[in-house]
């Protein structure tokens, strides 16, 4: 019996060996897979874990590299900035330095000369040489009735005082000189008008073109490009009928038309023509006498009833000044120039290449050598003809210029003053 069980055990045994086996084989590949599952989430958690590392160094690159881009970019804007702020000092500098450059431009008016410094820009000089209104305008002008024309840097034009105070703001396109209290402006619409001294415009901008007040009257043109002359307030006293006016000297005015000869004669302050118009060419009364060019281009000098009272035989002449007049004697290029009185007598010979008018009885003469100097009402020369350049006597002192392009003031005897 016990045989029998333990066959009937051995059979079962056996019988269930490939049961066994498959189910260890089933738990065998079971477990593979699962160990193949493990290793893969396993790889794929090493990969993402990678993965975010990398983003992770990626991101941290990109922060440093924007980092160190805005440190070289602020570092060039420091730099940048250290250069401009270099260029800047250093343009300064060269500006103050040119600005302790400055040079006399012109001849001095009311006591007063422009300078201009090495940057272009300009100021004025007083007579003693110092420089009392800083340079610092983009053009400035002489001074006359007591304030000068200044423009800015933005092309509009103004006026100062003595003092350089700006008396009159840069606001208009174009000024003219203060004659008998009033100065022309240009508004924005192209057209004339006058301003008194503190600004105020008392004469609308409406004429077309206009010259300053000489006299009490100024000559105007309007659209049709016609002149006449206002007063002081604006009033049209002479009607725009005449092309051209030379404007009021001694109370006569010299006035043409365009076209054909161009003839010119003079009118009164009524507009009356009083001096026909016969003349070739003309020039302002002064003293009495008023240069006239006949058919034959000579020159010589009328009175103000228009009788010719010194002959037309001149190649040119000046206006009279302290009874003597300037007078060019044969050709433009080569002739010279000498002086006459009031009745047309050759007091001082022709010999200068040029001649300007006396003042405080001297007179700027110019010699072959192109030098200038002085000559009296003999004809004495009394200052040398030495200079470069030189300004008429004014208050017993001369404005001249050297060779090397220094101007000084020299008195009636030729010395050097300052």
């Amino acid at each position: 019996m016990k045989t029998i069980v333990k066959i009937l055990m051995a059979a079962f045994v056996l019988s269930m060996v490939p049961t066994m086996q498959a189910a260890a084989q089933q738990g065998y590949i079971e477990g593979y897979h699962d160990r193949q599952a493990r290793l893969e989430r396993e790889a794929a958690a090493k990969k993402k874990r990678q993965m975010i590392a990398k983003q992770r160094r990626e991101a941290a690159a990109r922060e440093q590299a924007a980092r160190d881009k805005a440190a070289r970019e602020q570092a060039a804007r420091e730099q940048a900035a250290r250069r401009q702020r270099e260029d800047e000092a250093a343009r300064k500098k060269r500006e103050e330095e040119a600005r302790k450059k400055w040079t006399i431009v012109s001849d001095y008016n009311e006591g007063m000369a422009r300078a201009k410094d090495g940057n272009g820009k300009y100021g004025y000089v007083n007579e003693a040489g110092k420089l009392v209104i800083p340079c610092k305008w983009a053009s400035a002008a002489s001074f006359e009735e007591g304030l000068a024309c200044v423009q800015d840097d933005n092309g509009k034009y103004g006026f100062i005082d003595k003092k350089g105070k700006l008396v009159i703001a840069c606001q208009w396109k174009e000024v003219g000189y203060f004659y008998d209290g009033l100065s022309k402006v240009v508004g924005n619409n192209g057209k004339y008008g006058f301003i008194d001294k503190k600004g105020k415009q008392v004469v609308p901008c409406i004429w077309k073109e206009a010259d300053p007040f000489c006299e009490g009257l100024a000559g105007v043109w309007n659209d049709n490009d016609k002149s006449g002359f206002i007063d002081t307030t604006g009033k049209v006293v002479i009607p725009c009928q005449w092309d051209n006016n030379h404007g009021f000297s001694e109370g006569l005015c010299q006035v043409w038309n365009d076209g054909g000869d161009a003839l010119r004669g003079y009118i009164d302050k009524t507009g009356k023509v009083v001096i026909p118009l016969k003349w070739g060419s003309a020039g302002d009364f002064s003293e009495g006498l008023a240069g006239v060019e006949d058919e034959n281009e000579k020159w010589g000098f009328i009175d103000k009833t228009g009788k010719l009272v010194i002959p037309c035989k001149w190649t040119d002449v000046d206006e009279f000044s302290e009874g003597l007049a300037a007078v060019l004697e044969g050709s433009w290029s080569n002739g010279k120039r000498g002086y006459i009185d009031t009745t047309g007598k050759l007091v001082i010979p022709c010999k200068w290449k040029s001649a300007w008018e006396f003042c405080e009885g001297l007179a700027r003469v110019k010699d072959e050598k192109g030098k200038q100097g002085f000559i009296d009402k003999t004809g004495k020369v009394v200052v040398p003809c030495q200079w470069k350049d030189a300004k008429d006597f004014c208050d017993g002192k001369a404005f001249v210029q050297d060779d090397q392009g220094n101007w000084k003031f020299i008195n009636k005897t030729g010395k050097v003053i300052r």
